[in-house]
C-alpha cells in the first residue's frame, strides 16, 4: 500500500486492486470479481477504502474484469465522471448516491440497478438505460435534476417506487417493453417545478394496478 499524508493511495478490497494517481486524479479498480457491498452506519463510510481521498478524485475507471459496483462505493463523492466496463452486471444500491456525476453510460451488460444507486445527482444531464437491465430498484434515480428525457428498454420487467420521481425536468417517458411491466407506485411522481402538463408518458397498451404518478 503506498501512502501520501494520511491518504492510502492503493489497496486491495476483496478480490480487486484499487490504485489513486494524483496527478489525473483518476481512481482505477482492477481485477476479476464482485466489488463489496460497503455499509454507511455505524462507520460513515469509513469501510470505503478510497472514502479518505475525499475531493482528491474525479474520474472513475471500473476496468474488465469487475462483474459489480458495491453499495454506498462512491456515495457522496464529488466525482463527476465514470468509465464502467461490460463485465459490471450490478450496479449496488446508493452506488452513486448523491454524487457530483454530470454523466454515465451504463453498460449493456448490466442487470440491475439498485435502490438509489443515482438519487440525487443534481447534475446527471442524461440517463441512458440501455437493453439488458431487468431491474431498476427504488428510488433509483430520484431527484436527479437533469434529465430531459428518459426510454426504458423492451428488457425492463420491474419498475419499483420512486424511480423518476422528482426530477424537475423530466418531459419525456418512453417504455418499449410491449409486455406488462410491473410498475410500483409514485415512479414518476413530480413536483411543483415541474411542469406536469407536458409530460408525455408513451407506453403500449396495458393495464396496470398501480398509480406511477
Amino acid at each position: 500500500m503506498i501512502v501520501s499524508g494520511s491518504w492510502a493511495q492503493s489497496g486491495t478490497v476483496g478480490d480487486l486492486t484499487w490504485n489513486f494517481d494524483p496527478a489525473t486524479q483518476t481512481l482505477t479498480i482492477s481485477g476479476n470479481g464482485e466489488m463489496s457491498d460497503f455499509d454507511h452506519y455505524p462507520d460513515e463510510y469509513q469501510t470505503v477504502p478510497w472514502y479518505p481521498l475525499g475531493a482528491n478524485y474525479s474520474t472513475v475507471v471500473i476496468e474488465n474484469g469487475v462483474t459489480s459496483i458495491g453499495s454506498y462505493a462512491f456515495s457522496y463523492s464529488d466525482i463527476n465522471s465514470i468509465s464502467i466496463s461490460s463485465s459490471v452486471t450490478r450496479i449496488g444500491s446508493y452506488a452513486f448516491d448523491q454524487s457530483w456525476l454530470y454523466s454515465i453510460t451504463i453498460p449493456s451488460s448490466v442487470i440491475t440497478i439498485g435502490e438509489r444507486a443515482f438519487n440525487q445527482c443534481r447534475n446527471l444531464t442524461s440517463v441512458t438505460i440501455p437493453e439488458g437491465v431487468t431491474e431498476i430498484r427504488k428510488s433509483a434515480f430520484h431527484g436527479c435534476g437533469g434529465p430531459k428525457s428518459v426510454v426504458i428498454p423492451e428488457s425492463v420487467s420491474i419498475i419499483e417506487e420512486w424511480v423518476f420521481s422528482y426530477c424537475p425536468s423530466l418531459t419525456s417517458i418512453t417504455n418499449l417493453n410491449p409486455k406488462p411491466v410491473d410498475i410500483k407506485e409514485n415512479v414518476f411522481l413530480c413536483f411543483s417545478p415541474f411542469n406536469f402538463s407536458a409530460c408525455k408518458l408513451k407506453v403500449p397498451v396495458r393495464n396496470r394496478s398501480h398509480n406511477p404518478f
